[in-house]
């Protein structure tokens, strides 16, 4: 089982990458904020976090992944996962978009169908775009929230 902790903010990689956010053009009508990209979401009107935490899963994120991976994936995994998950006011996931800064290649972790299958959340009042930041390091892993506002990409962690 790998070990939630909370990662310091000396860490250059995982601070390199959302700096790196900060640089992605504002632009929902491409409605993908990462490279590789998902077919089969509903993607005719959504809403991005912006301050506050709006929406929260039922279930624990790092653990469906830790559960779900390959065995051999949770044991070699490091670097950087990031990925756009939209969520219907229904409570379901559909995952849009993914960067993927690890050692393991994206089709290797499966995470559309681990996520679309394993992943509800509170249901909203209009559907939203999550975007979730995973650092895999050994066996520790550490996981953020990143909201959009007219200043860019951040960080939130307080709760609507």
């Amino acid at each position: 089982m790998i070990n939630n902790f909370i990662i310091s903010k000396t860490d250059k990689l995982y601070w390199t990458f959302l700096i790196f956010l900060f640089f992605i053009p504002f632009n929902l009508s491409s409605q993908n904020l990462f490279e590789e990209k998902f077919e089969g979401c509903e993607t005719s009107h959504f809403v991005v976090e912006k301050d506050k935490i709006t929406v929260t899963p039922n279930e624990d994120i790092i653990n469906i992944l830790s559960t779900k991976f390959d065995k051999e994936v949770v044991k070699r995994i490091r670097g950087v996962l990031s990925f756009q998950i939209l969520v219907y006011k229904n409570g379901e996931s559909c995952v849009l978009s993914l960067q993927n800064k690890t050692n393991i290649e994206t089709d290797k972790l499966n995470i559309k169908e681990i996520l679309e299958n394993n992943l509800s959340w509170s249901k909203p009042d209009e559907n939203k775009s999550a975007i979730v930041s995973i650092k895999f390091f050994g066996d520790s892993v550490g996981l953020k929230r990143i909201g959009m506002n007219e200043k860019g990409f951040h960080e939130i962690t307080e709760l609507k």
